[in-house]
């Protein structure tokens, strides 16, 4: 393995933190100004965790729920990821989006500082746990009846299939 290999590798299995080149350098056996390089290119934002649309709702979804924990994900400060926000993102879309996915009402308004206008626009909108909500009580009510009808037998599957997708 060549030094470079050896001392991401140190550092990706944690054996050594960022913070210890002569530790690294002494064990490795190069010079700490290498090392030092070497971390420098560890620490780079990987390319896949650079902000698209569709890291960025992975990130809200998975509980960050402020912009500078966002900002701290993706490897970037929070001007960067205002910018961002705003060359690529329509509020109104992603709001919306985001409350439909079931992310609760108060993180939506404190990342985005929506009007009341505008929140109770979304209260109104459905919600996927809604949505399956009401397809299993359609269920249920068609359940009894499948046997004696193909037409709702047919129905019957389909909502079926319906709410074993979501």
């Amino acid at each position: 393995m060549k030094f470079k290999e050896v001392i991401l590798h140190l550092l990706d299995h944690g054996v050594f933190t960022p913070k210890e080149t002569k530790e690294i350098a002494s064990f490795v056996g190069c010079s700490e100004r290498y090392i030092q390089k070497v971390i420098k290119e560890f620490n780079l934002p990987k390319p896949d965790n650079h902000p698209t649309v569709e890291t960025y709702i992975k990130a809200i979804l998975s509980g960050l729920d402020s912009k500078q924990k966002i900002a701290d994900f993706f490897g970037i400060n929070r001007r960067s990821l205002l910018r961002f926000e705003n060359k690529n993102i329509s509020i109104k879309k992603i709001s919306r989006y985001l409350y439909i996915a079931g992310i609760d009402l108060k993180t939506i308004c404190h990342l985005y500082r929506l009007s009341e206008e505008e929140t109770a626009a979304l209260q109104e909108l459905p919600t996927i746990a809604g949505v399956k909500n009401d397809l299993k009580t359609i269920s249920a009510i068609l359940h009894p009846f499948k046997t004696s009808c193909k037409d709702i037998d047919t129905k019957h599957a389909n909502v079926n299939k319906i709410l074993w997708s979501l």
